[in-house]
């Protein structure tokens, strides 16, 4: 009896798997980075400069627009490259990776100069970070100054990941990402059993990032024999435009988003104080890993849907979607009930939360976070088509809605507030401009016969 042959898995299908594996190692790292830095800050920093390093931590994720969108544009644009003639690659590929390192740089060096000109004409720079008492103001001061510093320099430093996600050779992010949380492993207890300050805490943890990114950087630039062919003369003036004009479109997604997703530090702290946002910090970090996890589908997703939508490959892509709905969907659901139902044990006994946390906190919770990993999936199909003005549209409505809710709700409900404003923003305006804009794009293939 011949058995029937299982069906071999295309090799667009096989990247997303090979990207996401090593994602998962990255987000491993991270957990690992998280469990056990987390608790050893908890004890040995106070409150108010614990408040302070997780905000500024919190801040990496919130300025993530700080590029202007100029990653993602290199990103998809590299894919497109990899699509087109191969006689012409090689060339092509040089100046967009030109072009992506001199507009990143100039960027980072621009926001270091504004931070240089705060700090000259603030009469107390600290006020980024809230009220802080006078005695931490020096200690305070310094940390944000590190933090501006590493930031700028990763600016540039960070766009490998999107080159290689490009080239769709994402398991280097990956594999990367586990170097930098192995690193920070490493370092930040060093630096709190030596009673270092805020500086030295983010030296500890955004100063390796960036030493990471340089050497993944020359490593990967290597490999590909590209190292050679970069040189300031193929900074196509055409080039930089066309990434200036896509990644203003992200750029403008990526604030909203910011302004939405990534803002509960600074509302909290600016309402309750740095020692307010530490309690909520604690709670939330958790959840962020869950969905720090499951973004590793979407790692391989983005390129992957940019690579079929330029070959028209439109039933690849729709089935991808619906795929990868189930799966990270049901992987989220049940995670983010187990975490609540063990919150006791993680919060309180492992990560030191002063006290088991509320049910509509760590609920909230759990239902942004699936929502949002839902929502990374329709994101990455979206980013790929390079449907952006849509988005735009959508996400401009939304993130004004949920940062202004936000301050109202964190004043009525405390700390559960910004989240359930957020939840509420999304699910009024981003799921029905997700289900219209998927309409749209798969048009042409629900008019088949």
């Amino acid at each position: 009896m011949v058995g029937r042959a299982v069906p071999r898995m295309d090799a667009r299908t096989l990247r997303v798997l090979g990207v996401g594996a090593a994602t998962y190692l990255g987000r491993l790292g991270g957990a690992l980075a998280l469990l056990i830095n987390v608790p050893l800050a908890r004890t040995a920093l106070d409150a108010e400069r614990f408040g302070v390093w997780m905000m500024l931590s919190a801040l990496m994720a919130f300025f993530a627009f700080a590029d202007l969108g100029i990653g993602y544009a290199v990103q998809n644009r590299i894919t497109a490259t990899l699509a087109a003639d191969p006689a012409q690659r090689r060339e092509r590929l040089a100046r967009e990776i030109v072009a992506g390192y001199a507009c990143t740089s100039v960027l980072g060096f621009s926001l270091l100069l504004v931070w240089v000109v705060w700090w000259a004409v603030a009469a107390d720079p600290t006020t980024l970070a809230g009220t802080v008492s006078p005695a931490q103001r020096g200690d305070v001061t310094a940390g944000l100054a590190a933090f501006a510093v590493w930031f700028a320099l990763n600016l540039p430093a960070a766009l490998i990941q999107k080159i290689q996600l490009g080239a769709q050779d994402g398991w280097w992010v990956g594999v990367a990402q586990f170097v930098a949380s192995i690193a920070t492993l490493a370092a930040l207890p060093a630096v709190l059993h030596w009673g270092g300050g805020l500086a030295a805490l983010m030296t500890a943890t955004l100063g390796v990032q960036v030493v990471v990114n340089v050497g993944s950087a020359l490593w990967w630039l290597r490999g590909q024999h590209a190292l050679p062919s970069l040189h300031l003369a193929l900074a196509d003036r055409t080039v930089v435009v066309a990434l200036v004009r896509s990644g203003a479109l992200f750029f403008a997604l990526q604030l909203a988003a910011a302004l939405a997703f990534q803002s509960d530090a600074i509302v909290i702290s600016q309402t309750l104080g740095p020692a307010a946002y530490g309690e909520f910090a604690v709670v939330q970090r958790p959840f962020l890993l869950i969905g720090a996890g499951l973004s590793a589908v979407i790692a391989g997703l983005w390129p992957a849907f940019a690579d079929a939508f330029s070959r028209g490959d439109l039933q690849w892509a729709r089935q991808a979607l619906f795929k990868a709905w189930w799966v990270v969907g049901a992987v989220t659901l049940l995670s983010v009930l187990a975490l609540v139902l063990n919150m006791e044990t993680v919060a309180v006994r492992w990560l030191h939360a002063a006290a088991v946390p509320s049910l509509a906190l760590s609920g909230s919770l759990a239902a942004w976070t699936l929502v949002e990993a839902l929502g990374g999936v329709s994101g990455a199909c979206m980013n790929g088509a390079n449907v952006l003005r849509l988005q735009l549209l959508f996400a401009l409505v939304m993130a004004s809605l949920a940062f202004a809710g936000k301050w109202w709700a964190v004043a009525v409900w405390g700390l559960p507030g910004p989240v359930l404003a957020t939840l509420l923003a999304y699910l009024l305006v981003a799921v029905p401009g997700q289900l219209f804009i998927f309409r749209r794009l798969f048009s042409p293939l629900a008019a088949r016969p």
